[in-house]
């Protein structure tokens, strides 16, 4: 055999050969069959939920009768599920429309003090609003406590707590 037809047969048995390899692969001639690898991410079947009704945000309310001493202050608002108020969230309440004629004490403020937005007459406010501070003569006052305020609960028996201003009974109204 010369050199070109050795080198014809070569070729023809690297030509059939890959074809037959191609094929029995599983492709064929035109379309060669390649191995990959499945790189999807098979999504997930949603869960059905049931819609829950989020509590309300917290915010400050007047917890009362001037009965209470600064020291008592952390017990009463616990009893509501709440912490006593802080200056600062007062102001912040005052700001959204907090109003209430009711001093109370403060975590951070010595003095008793309460918030008034409208209600300027007397002894709420003096003709201004913004934040007021008051001890009555016996040393007692309310309590401005933090939290989520309770359901409104009216006749005999109903803990004294304060509406929000002179409509709402909580700001979330």
């Amino acid at each position: 055999m010369s050199a070109p037809m050795i080198a014809a047969a070569v070729g023809m048995m690297v030509c059939c050969s890959s074809s037959s390899a191609m094929m029995m692969m599983g492709g064929s001639k035109e379309t060669p069959a390649v191995a990959t690898k499945d790189t999807t991410t098979p999504t997930p079947t949603p869960t059905p939920t049931t819609p829950s009704v989020p509590d309300p945000d917290p915010e400050v309310f007047w917890v009362g009768g001037y009965e209470y001493t600064k020291a008592q202050a952390a017990g009463v608002c616990t009893s509501h599920g709440a912490v006593v108020a802080t200056n600062g969230q007062l102001t912040t309440a005052q700001a959204a429309g907090a109003d209430w004629c009711a001093t109370g004490w403060l975590s951070d403020h010595a003095g008793p003090r309460y918030p008034i937005t409208t209600n300027l007459q007397g002894g709420c406010g003096n003709g201004s609003a913004g934040i007021k501070e008051y001890l009555p003569p016996a040393g007692l006052a309310g309590v401005n406590c933090y939290g989520i305020k309770p359901e409104k609960v009216e006749g005999a028996g109903a803990p004294p707590i304060n509406n929000w201003n002179s409509t709402k009974w909580s700001r979330h109204e």
